[in-house]
């Protein structure tokens, strides 16, 4: 199935219990076709979630959701449909989406929230990121002291995945900040996507970003990650 087969699919099954909300659990329940594709939907690739929120079709329920149904849609539906949500092409439902997460536990949306934390609407990213800094702060806090080896969250893990990238340190050099800090402390293991050749991709998406950087804090930033990511590109 192609990423934009899945994405179709994903914003059909929203649709559809969106639609009768009494029944959403047991609709959703029916469609799911594996575990890896509910994996993906809760990690929420911020590729995916570009793709979501491009999706067209026959959808009037899915089009027309408006913000203020999303308190309704988190008390009674499954949590999967508040993932899907999240990426929504109408900037006022993303938004509601963030506000809604105060209600929502941590392991259950942080992947979600990151996306918005980078969201093309100034806005969006304004209401998300307070949020995303308190949840990661909150985390480093753990890692302070000498008995701080424990692996991090799932939910934290897929975060600063997503947020060690160059974007970041353009729209919030004090995420960036704490995004490196914690990687650090945490010795998070290099995602596979920087692997092999990976690496060096994402040094050269640094360094053009870097080049084209106006702001002195969000080059500060970028040349911070640059460092981070030479770091960990040597260790063995």
């Amino acid at each position: 199935m192609s990423s934009e087969d899945r994405a179709t699919r994903f914003v059909r099954r929203t649709n559809e219990a969106l639609s009768d909300l009494d029944r959403a659990d047991e609709i959703w329940a029916g469609s799911v076709r594996s575990t890896t594709e509910e994996i993906k939907l809760h990690s929420l690739s911020l590729e995916m979630d570009n793709l979501i929120r491009r999706v067209t079709g026959p959808f009037e329920t899915w089009a027309e959701l408006e913000p203020a149904r999303l308190e309704e849609v988190r008390e009674r539906g499954p949590i999967n449909l508040m993932w899907v949500i999240s990426a929504h092409p109408s900037g006022h439902v993303r938004e509601a989406f963030v506000h809604e997460t105060e209600h929502l536990p941590n392991e259950r949306v942080l992947p979600h929230l990151a996306n918005r934390s980078l969201d093309f609407v100034a806005p969006i990213r304004d209401v998300a990121t307070p949020l995303v800094l308190g949840r990661l702060e909150e985390t480093l806090a753990g890692y302070s002291g000498p008995d701080s080896a424990e692996p991090l969250p799932t939910a934290i893990h897929i975060a600063l995945t997503k947020l060690l990238a160059p974007r970041t340190g353009m729209v919030s050099p004090r995420l960036m900040e704490v995004c490196i800090a914690l990687a650090t402390a945490a010795a998070l293991p290099q995602p596979r996507r920087l692997k092999g050749g990976g690496m060096m991709k994402m040094l050269d998406r640094c360094n053009q970003t870097l080049d084209s950087a106006t702001d002195p804090a969000s080059r500060a930033a970028l040349e911070a990650l640059i460092a981070y990511f030479r770091s960990v590109s040597v260790q063995p």
